[in-house]
């Protein structure tokens, strides 16, 4: 700092979290930029200049002589007038132009509000869209399902981020319109503002572009003059506190021979490669002596010792090549603060951080007091001199820079404009780093506080005793606190005041030390840090006996060793710890207001860059809209869930319901439907069968939600064809033996039985009726002659072939059953010459009425065919009376061979009786005879028919002798009797 007319700058340093923040006169300097170490070097044709302009407090020509390149001035003069079409431009930069880009600015600030909403609920989208989806993964992947409710819910789900995803794209429509139609604005005035520049002269375009190039430069320009500068400083420190170097040099390594195998030790870190650095100061030292860990006397003071008195001889040589840094001073105090006030860290055996009190404290404090505070003042004074007069003087040279290209291109150069426009730019600066230093100074004064504070509420003996401390440190609280809020107060009205000041060549100056008490301003950096800086120097005359006598005395476990330094114990460490970081951190922020004062700004390289481009009205670069992008990100849609279809997979087993409900197969039928859809089965029906009673073709299942299985029952039965079969029955006629006479025969006859027949298609059993309608009464002669008439012939039982075909039903199976028992038939009947059997008399025609009955083979009856007559005629017994004698009626009574007799009456209703069967049928043949002359018959077993005697019938009565039905067997029995009446009756006949 600058104090009074000495000027005389007092410097403290501090750490904070590994790197060094600068304030104090001037601007704040990153760590990177002033406090390198070993890298500044000034060229030795400068030197003398640098040691004359740094006692000068004028800015080294390594500094001021960078711009070379700056274009010379032009030889043939410069215009004596700017153009009117500069007038214009500038007219139209400064109104219409200005307007519009003022107006874009306005349009951009809502379209960055539009975009961070977009983004917003983009964000919010996003999340919900990812909700969606991760229940889209778990219940209904790749978007589809078969349950409707889940597409129910999902899909509900899906408008609400649809809607959003809507409302979202609805923002970015609208946001982007809002960018188009200030776009266009903006480039509409862009245009206008492009005409009027390609108007200009080409003299001042080419000024334009100079500057252009010029102002691209500026920012290695100002890396430049942050090495130069602050080499320059440094080597000005240097040359002005050699002898305070060399002194404090001499103390500090006098101190650290004393040193014993307690080291103070520096906080440190091991990279990937194992090894172990520290960063000090804004200067890294590494481990020396290869035991892993950082300490002053082994790794930092050989380092800086070195460097320091090497650089003192070359000065002193005037040679420039230096190595060390400022960093390298500010550890010397540092080292000898907390040698003298505190108890220094060391690392124990067991890993631990130990603390001793060092013998050397006294003796320390007395150097600290003779050598190190003055030699860390002065060097910051000279150095931050140095660096405010390298900020100041830029004002010539950009002046200057300006100048020579304006006169180069033929263009007038605003002297006037230029330096308020240069001052306006610097009083930014100022205001900027008085901020910024002001928030430093509080920031180490807070630290200190929050330090004092836990002490204080630690209920700590001694911290609240401090029984050698004149100044108790129980009440260093309140003196801190009060001196902070003054502080504060200082800095408020300060900043009000300084934004309240023209700006000037010289306003960095005024805001960092002189002031302007005319104008108000009397709160300096250099004021505000000068207060906090005595409050917390005194705190030294309490900290200091607390340290060296009470806390020494108070641990009775303490050592001492061989150098006489108090080695704490761990236990006391441990209860008194809030005291060790109390003095611990007092030193290190005493430290570190020293090292303020020296800085200038915490971003040198900017502030220089600001300072080194042309701007304003000396700019006369074509000024270019950045136009706004629209969004154009892609948000990715939703997709709705769909409902897919369900499998079922029908069984459909059929049932045999004419066999038990047997099996007869199974089908499966998959089909497919939305969750809730009716799906149709169909029966496919197997051969010969049909479906059952009340049993459908068809039916319904109800798809479910998920792929399932179904059995449906069908119920068949058998089809039975109905089909319509003809059977023949053919009668032929022959003589049983040959008479040597003609005998006339009955021709042939065949008739066809209709069988209708119904089969079952499944097993193929069948069952057979016939139609009874479907033949005719067959005439058979029971007695034929010769021709002479001399003869009478009948049928022979013996020798008769064929055979009733039965008018019941029939059944069987198969198709061969079927064709064998309809196969065509053939019977034969024989005739015989009648002869009586000896003793048998001839009754008379009274004797024997005509209507005893008669008998004659049966007839089968083979069909449905008409009445077929023999070839010959009908034969017939003409009586002797020349009468033929006709069927009294049509009432038949018919004998089978079983023994069962039947009488059909004209309404074909037919009733049985059962009769003997005598030993005459047991050739199993049966006849007909009606009255001695021949009938018809039917062939359905044998019948006789009788119309007349319907009463008869009724009663189930033989016609002519009014006995009831008989077996056939008796009908048989008395056959040879008949026949032998009946040739009586016609010899009778003749003789009557």
């Amino acid at each position: 700092m600058l104090h009074g007319e000495e000027k005389v700058m007092r410097y403290k340093m501090y750490k904070a979290k590994k790197r060094w923040l600068f304030a104090g006169v001037g601007f704040v300097m990153m760590s990177g930029a002033l406090l390198v170490g070993g890298g500044t070097v000034a060229h030795a044709a400068t030197t003398a200049e640098t040691t004359a302009e740094a006692q000068s407090g004028t800015t080294t020509g390594s500094t001021a002589n960078d711009d070379a390149e700056t274009p010379a001035s032009n030889t043939q003069g410069q215009a004596d007038a700017q153009p009117q079409s500069l007038t214009d431009y500038n007219a139209y930069k400064d109104g219409g132009y200005g307007t519009a880009t003022h107006d874009y600015e306005i349009a951009k600030t809502g379209v960055d509000a539009a975009k961070q909403t977009y983004q917003d609920n983009k964000d919010a989208y996003q999340n919900k869209l990812n909700d969606y989806q991760t229940d889209v993964n778990t219940q209904a992947a790749n978007y589809q399902t078969t349950d409707r409710a889940t597409q129910d819910s999902l899909n509900g789900e899906y408008q609400q981020v649809k809607t959003d995803y809507d409302h979202l794209n609805t923002l970015k429509d609208n946001t982007n319109s809002k960018i188009d139609e200030a776009n266009a604005a903006a480039k509409q005035a862009q245009d206008q503002l492009d005409a009027l520049y390609n108007a200009l002269p080409d003299n001042i375009k080419n000024a334009g572009a100079t500057i252009e190039q010029y102002n691209q430069t500026t920012k290695g320009k100002a890396q430049q003059l942050v090495t130069g500068s602050t080499a320059d400083a440094y080597a000005a420190a240097v040359k002005a506190q050699a002898s305070g170097i060399v002194n404090t040099v001499n103390s500090v390594t006098e101190l650290s021979s004393k040193a014993t195998a307690f080291k103070v030790l520096i906080p440190s870190a091991t990279d990937s490669t194992g090894k172990v650095t520290a960063d000090l100061y804004g200067k890294t030292y590494t481990d020396r002596n290869g035991d892993n860990q950082i300490t002053y006397e082994d790794d930092v003071l050989p380092v800086v010792l070195a460097d320091l008195k090497a650089d003192t001889d070359k000065v002193a040589q005037n040679e420039t090549d230096l190595t060390g840094s400022y960093a390298e001073v500010v550890a010397l105090f540092s080292y000898m603060k907390q040698v003298a006030d505190t108890a220094l860290p060391y690392q124990s055996e067991d890993g631990s951080v130990g603390r001793i009190n060092s013998a050397q404290a006294n003796d320390t404090s007395y150097q600290l007091m003779h050598n190190g505070s003055p030699l860390a003042s002065g060097f910051g004074s000279t150095y931050a001199t140095q660096l405010l007069n390298s900020i100041e003087s830029m004002r010539s040279q950009m002046e200057t820079t300006v100048e020579n290209i304006y006169t180069s291109t033929g263009n007038s150069f605003d002297e006037a404009g230029f330096t308020a426009s240069f001052d306006q730019n610097l009083k930014d600066q100022a205001i900027l780093i008085y901020q910024a230093q002001t928030n430093e100074l509080l920031k180490l004064a807070n630290n200190l506080l929050a330090a004092f504070q836990a002490a204080d509420v630690s209920g700590d003996e001694l911290w609240a005793t401090s029984p050698s401390a004149g100044v108790k440190t129980n009440t260093l609280t309140a003196t801190l606190q009060t001196a902070i809020n003054k502080a504060e107060q200082q800095i408020t009205d300060g900043m009000t005041a300084l934004k309240n000041l023209p700006a000037s060549d010289h306003f960095l100056t005024i805001a960092y030390s002189t002031g302007d008490a005319a104008s108000g301003f009397t709160q300096t950096i250099n004021q505000i840090w000068g207060d906090l800086y005595h409050t917390m120097d005194t705190f030294g005359m309490s900290m200091s006996p607390l340290m060296k006598f009470d806390m020494a005395n108070a641990d009775k476990d303490a050592t001492k060793d061989s150098a006489g330094n108090t080695v704490y114990s761990p236990k006391f460490i441990k209860d008194h710890a809030v005291v060790f970081n109390a003095a611990t951190t007092l030193a290190n922020d005493i430290t570190a207001l020293m090292q303020q004062s020296s800085v200038i700004t915490n971003d040198y390289e900017t502030v220089l860059n600001s300072l080194l481009t042309i701007n304003g009205n000396y700019d006369l670069v074509k000024p270019q809209v950045t136009y706004m992008q629209t969004i154009e990100d892609t948000v990715t849609a939703p997709q709705a869930v769909t409902l897919g279809q369900a499998n079922i997979l029908v069984h459909l087993n059929y049932v045999d319901d004419d066999n038990g409900a047997a099996p007869v197969k199974n089908d499966l039928q998959a089909l497919s439907g939305y969750d809730g859809d009716e799906l149709t089965w169909t029966a496919q029906i197997p051969a010969g069968y049909e479906l059952a009673k009340d049993q459908t073709v068809s039916g319904t299942v109800t798809a479910g939600n998920s792929d399932s299985e179904q059995t449906v029952t069908i119920h068949l039965v058998h089809v039975w064809v109905t089909t319509s079969v003809d059977q023949t029955y053919t009668t032929n006629y022959t003589l049983l033996t040959s008479t040597g006479q003609q005998v006339k025969l009955p021709g042939q006859n065949t008739q066809t039985i209709t069988w209708t027949v119904k089969t079952d298609q499944v097993n193929g059993n069948w069952t057979a009726t016939p139609d009874q309608s479907s033949t005719q009464a067959l005439a058979t002669p029971a007695m034929i002659h010769n021709t002479a008439g001399t003869l009478s012939f009948i049928p022979d039982l013996s020798t008769f072939n064929g055979g009733p075909i039965a008018i019941q039903p029939i059944s069987g199976k198969g198709q061969a059953e079927l064709d064998s028992k309809l196969a065509a038939q053939v019977q034969t009947v024989a005739y015989r010459e009648a002869k009586l059997a000896p003793g048998i008399q001839v009754g008379t025609r009274e004797q024997v009425p005509d209507t005893a009955p008669s008998t004659m083979p049966a007839v089968p009856n083979p069909g449905p065919s008409d009445v077929v007559t023999p070839a010959g005629g009908e034969a017939t017994n003409v009586p002797e009376g020349g009468n033929d004698t006709q069927p009294a009626d049509n009432t038949s009574t018919s004998t089978d061979i079983g023994g069962d007799t039947s009488t059909t009456g004209a309404d074909r209703q037919t009733g049985a009786t059962g009769q003997a069967v005598s030993a005459s049928q047991a050739g199993g043949q049966s006849q007909a005879i009606s009255g001695g002359t021949a009938i018809k018959s039917r062939a359905a077993g044998v019948q006789i028919n009788a119309k007349s005697q319907k009463d008869l019938a009724a009663q189930g009565q033989l016609p002519q002798t009014n006995e009831t039905d008989e077996k056939a067997s008796a009908a048989l029995g008395v056959l040879g009797l008949s026949l032998l009446m009946s040739a009586l009756g016609l010899k009778k006949r003749k003789r009557d």
